[in-house]
């Protein structure tokens, strides 16, 4: 997906409806009074608190199945907390009239089917997936625009994941603590 593709892209009926209505309702809001804007495109944020990725390693951890889109690889790029806050701040000071409108996700892409065979090693428990079309269609950021306006993410996904597990689970023993390039 790029900045030129349309909010909302891929449709989810009420949750694209929103997003396209909030980019809609805020471009005419700053263009007609001349207020600097960025519109943000949010895709895989994640950290401590929450997230896909967090959501997929409690999944793990309960051995329950991965609900995946059967178009593989489902590819995403996944943006660890400290990232998105620094590129908040740096779409915050780029913000032009007519708006900005840029893609926020982490620099580097990689499918869920990598992402969560790297949390079970971690944690010591093999992930299962289940592929349905019932599953949301991945959110693959072009990030093109984001490098160029905000800039690249400094968390690669391998640390952020190591440590948001660590926040979330201090009580399990990580492989590969100490490993930074996760091999």
């Amino acid at each position: 997906m790029t900045e030129d593709d349309p909010p909302g892209v891929p449709l989810r009926p009420n949750y694209s409806f929103s997003k396209v209505a909030a980019e809609a309702v805020c471009t005419w809001i700053a263009t007609q009074n001349g207020i600097p804007l960025t519109i943000i495109r949010i895709c895989s944020t994640y950290g401590p608190e929450g997230g896909a990725p967090a959501d997929r390693l409690d999944m793990i951890l309960a051995r329950k199945p991965i609900r995946l889109h059967p178009d593989k690889p489902n590819n995403y790029n996944p943006i660890y907390e400290d990232d998105y806050v620094e590129l908040g701040i740096r779409a915050m000071e780029v913000a032009a009239t007519p708006p900005v409108v840029v893609n926020w996700a982490g620099s580097e892409t990689v499918s869920a089917e990598e992402y969560c065979s790297y949390l079970g090693e971690l944690v010591g428990v093999d992930p299962v997936f289940e592929y349905t079309p019932d599953a949301h269609t991945p959110l693959w950021p072009d990030v093109t625009r984001m490098h160029a306006v905000l800039g690249r993410t400094k968390v690669p996904w391998r640390e952020g994941f190591r440590r948001m597990i660590e926040a979330r689970h201090p009580e399990i023993p990580l492989a590969e603590r100490n490993s930074t390039t996760g091999a």
